[in-house]
């Protein structure tokens, strides 16, 4: 698997959960946080591409998962008494029910923690899943990090990448609904 950094030279951490026909990857990295900025931002491109298990998981779009970053990454700040960082989202795939909410919100306290350099010493209910994790650490000469492939990693959904959306708001376009991978 490739990841492309930043020029910034931003740490990437992915994290992938699995459990029961179900899966959630995700990649995040750090930054500093202005008083007037955004607590979760999104790279670009953004790879965001998500098929509900059930009919109100096929409803949820990028700001329904959203919440579950937001959510586990203020928790991994906030159990580690670590500053609160500006949160890059690069990735969010998956195949989730509308009860998993929790699980992206884990992956993303995982990844935060990995992040800070920090072991994940605080409760989190993994029960069910599996958890794989790599991170990225930028090259200087060619801003291109190599990493070795999860294993075992999940089919991934067929719809097309959510690049155009609203980096202010954080809402996508009506145009970028999740598109239910059944039809």
């Amino acid at each position: 698997m490739t990841l492309l950094t930043k020029p910034d030279n931003r740490v990437i951490c992915r994290i992938q959960l699995t459990g029961e026909g179900r899966w959630v990857r995700l990649a995040l990295s750090l930054g500093g946080l202005a008083p007037a900025s955004r607590f979760l931002i999104y790279s670009e491109p953004l790879l965001y591409e998500m098929a509900g298990v059930d009919e109100m998981a096929r409803e949820y779009g990028l700001s329904s998962w959203q919440g579950g970053v937001i959510s586990g990454a203020r928790y991994a700040f906030r159990a580690l008494k670590a500053p609160l960082q500006q949160v890059c989202l690069h990735e969010l795939r998956g195949q989730l029910g509308s009860g998993d909410v929790g699980a992206v919100s884990s992956a993303a306290a995982l990844a935060v923690a990995r992040l800070l350099a920090r072991p994940a010493e605080f409760p989190l209910n993994l029960e069910g899943w599996t958890s794989e994790e790599e991170t990225s650490h930028p090259q200087p000469a060619e801003g291109i990090s190599q990493s070795g492939k999860m294993e075992p990693s999940p089919p991934e959904p067929t719809q097309e990448n959510v690049e155009n959306h609203s980096r202010s708001s954080g809402n996508t376009d009506s145009n970028e609904a999740t598109r239910n991978l059944s039809d």
